[in-house]
C-alpha cells in the first residue's frame, strides 16, 4: 500500500498572490482526482464483492452509506472517457440524476446526463444550475406521466414532487432523502417547530 506524504507546511516558494492562487488551484485538481479515485475504487469493490457489500464497507470506513453509494453512482454514470475535466466531481454526480437508475439491472434508463454535462462544461454552469436543470426535467416527466414519483409523506403524486434532504451532525447521523410535495415538506417543518421555506 502506498502512503501519501503529509503536507505540514506550505512550500517555501509560495510568496506572491499569484503563487497562492496557483497552489490552491493545484490542490483543487488533486482533490478532484482523489474523488474520482475513490469513486472508481468503490465501483470496483461493488463489482467484486457485490453491491450489498457497500453497507458493510461504509460502516468499516466510518462513512455514511449514502456517500459510498453516491461515489459508485457517479463512477458508473461517467466512465473515464466521458468525464469533463473542467466540471467538478460534485457536478458530475448532480448531472447523473437527470437519468433514472435501475438498482436491479444496474443500468441508466437514458443518456441525458452526457448532454447535461457537456452543457455544464460549455456554459460553465454551477452545480446549483445543473441541479435546477435536473429538477426541471424531472417535473416535466412527471407532468407528461413518464415519471411517477409518490410523495413519501402523503403517498400521492397529485402535484410536482421535489427531493428534500434531512441530516444532522448530532452523533454523525446519516443523511435521509425524501420525495415530497412542497406542502408536505412545510407540514413536516411545522410539526418540527420550524418555519417553512414557502
Amino acid at each position: 500500500m502506498t502512503n501519501l506524504p503529509a503536507q505540514k507546511s506550505l512550500p517555501q516558494n509560495i510568496e506572491s498572490w499569484e503563487d497562492f492562487i496557483a497552489y490552491y488551484q493545484k490542490l483543487s485538481e488533486l482533490s478532484a482526482n482523489v474523488s474520482w479515485h475513490k469513486a472508481d475504487t468503490l465501483l470496483a469493490l461493488s463489482q467484486k464483492f457485490g453491491y450489498e457489500s457497500l453497507e458493510k464497507f461504509a460502516q468499516q470506513i466510518d462513512e455514511p452509506r449514502s456517500t459510498v453509494v453516491s461515489y459508485v453512482r457517479v463512477a458508473r454514470a461517467f466512465p473515464p472517457e466521458k468525464r469533463e475535466d473542467v466540471v467538478p466531481f460534485s457536478t458530475h454526480l448532480t448531472a447523473s440524476y437527470i437519468d433514472s437508475y435501475d438498482e436491479k439491472t444496474k443500468d441508466f434508463a437514458s443518456e441525458q446526463r452526457f448532454d447535461l454535462l457537456e452543457k455544464a462544461a460549455d456554459n460553465q454552469l454551477s452545480n446549483r444550475a445543473v441541479q435546477q436543470e435536473v429538477q426541471k426535467e424531472k417535473i416535466a416527466r412527471q407532468e407528461r406521466g413518464e415519471l411517477v414519483i409518490e410523495c413519501d409523506l402523503c403517498h400521492t403524486n397529485t402535484a410536482p414532487i421535489f427531493p428534500y434532504t434531512f441530516g444532522s451532525s448530532f452523533r454523525n447521523r446519516k443523511t435521509d432523502r425524501f420525495n415530497l410535495h412542497d406542502i408536505c415538506y412545510d407540514s413536516i417543518i411545522k410539526n418540527l417547530g420550524g418555519k417553512s421555506g414557502s
